[in-house]
């Protein structure tokens, strides 16, 4: 096995201040075949990997996301669309989105990862889940940085 040293330098300073919110960037490090005269049978591989890095600014102690959540159902009332932002100074990874009926009946709208919503960012996602099913009263549960939470989801009318 051989290894290989990576270098990263970020050419600005960190973020600063009584406002700063942190950096976000994405390392994206692509694994290229070698091509051997020798080899010409069986499966090559190049991976793709694709890195969040988050670099958090000078004198804070902590980031955290401030999430405000919130659905809408689409004119045609056959989707539901969630939207999530974030007023803080830190990102939002979320993972593991559900949905818990009053009656308990639990429903996995999305199993994996969701994605991130970054500081001063809104990300909107199509819940593949009929509106039926988001009953009144109901609970969102989802993996909110590594951290199983139950987010207050307030539930909108139809949106243009």
């Amino acid at each position: 096995m051989k290894k290989q040293l990576i270098r990263i330098i970020r050419a600005k300073a960190p973020p600063q201040g009584s406002g700063a919110v942190e950096d976000a960037y994405r390392i994206l490090i692509n694994e290229i075949p070698v091509k051997s005269a020798t080899q010409k049978t069986g499966l090559q591989f190049a991976l793709s990997y694709s890195l969040p890095v988050f670099v958090q600014p000078v004198g804070v102690d902590k980031t955290s996301p401030q999430l405000q959540w919130s659905t809408h159902l689409q004119p045609d009332g056959k989707e539901v669309k969630l939207r999530v932002s974030n007023n803080g100074n830190g990102h939002a990874q979320l993972a593991g989105l559900s949905f818990t009926d009053t009656a308990g009946t639990s429903t996995v709208i999305n199993p994996g990862l969701l994605g991130y919503v970054l500081p001063g960012a809104t990300m909107n996602w199509t819940l593949k889940i009929p509106p039926s099913a988001l009953t009144t009263g109901g609970k969102f549960k989802v993996m909110l940085n590594g951290t199983q939470t139950t987010p207050n989801v307030t539930m909108g009318t139809a949106t243009r």
